[in-house]
Formats: C-alpha cells, structure tokens, sequence
C-alpha cells in the first residue's frame, strides 16, 4: 500500500488513505471512528449505500434521477419539475426550509 499521506495544520489534520482495493462502505467503515461524535454525516455520491438517502438533482446535467429506478430515496432536492411522478420533491431554496427539511428527515431517520 505504500505511505499514509497526512496534513496537520495550526488547527486541522487530515489522513488520506488509499480504498481502491475495498468497498466503499468498507472506507467508510474504516472512516466511521473519527465521525463518533457527529449527529450525521454527509456522504456526496455513495448512491448505492443503505443508509438514509437524499438525491440532488439538475435536469441541466442530462442525467436521470436516480430515484426513478430506486424508490428507496426519501426526496428529490431541485429546482426543476419533478422527475419522476409520487415523490417528494424538495426545492434548493430558500435554504434555510430546505435545512429544515434535511433536519427533520435525519431526525426521522435516526429513530
């Protein structure tokens, strides 16, 4: 595997390691030590994971959403018209009723 590369900073550190070689719920099961004390984590583009999801999604991007094909997705965050029927759709703003909602939905999710 070679060296750990680290950054320590006046007031933050950092370790990279290499996860090429394992699962990415394996990384993020090596990296779940150092996030004990957080009430959530926000993982960006871990689409197949079991844990609680929420998709972000621009039409602009060309992409389908993904909860058409996966139901397991609690809510869709656009702008856009919803891109699939039946499912909640959450807009990117005003921020602050999005966070609302990003906090409700964590505190659901966490019981």
């Amino acid at each position: 595997m070679g060296s750990t590369p680290g950054l320590i900073g006046p007031e933050m550190g950092a370790v990279f390691r290499d996860h090429q070689d394992c699962s990415r719920e394996e990384a993020l099961e090596w990296m779940s030590p150092a996030f004990r004390e957080c009430d959530f984590v926000l993982v960006e583009g871990n689409q197949h994971t079991t844990a609680p999801r929420i998709e972000v999604w621009r039409q602009a991007v060309g992409q389908p959403a993904l909860i058409a094909a996966d139901p397991t997705i609690h809510a869709v965050v656009t702008d856009d018209a919803s891109p699939v029927d039946e499912c909640r759709v959450w807009t990117r703003t005003p921020i602050e009723q999005l966070a609302d909602l990003v906090l409700k939905f964590i505190d659901t999710a966490a019981r």
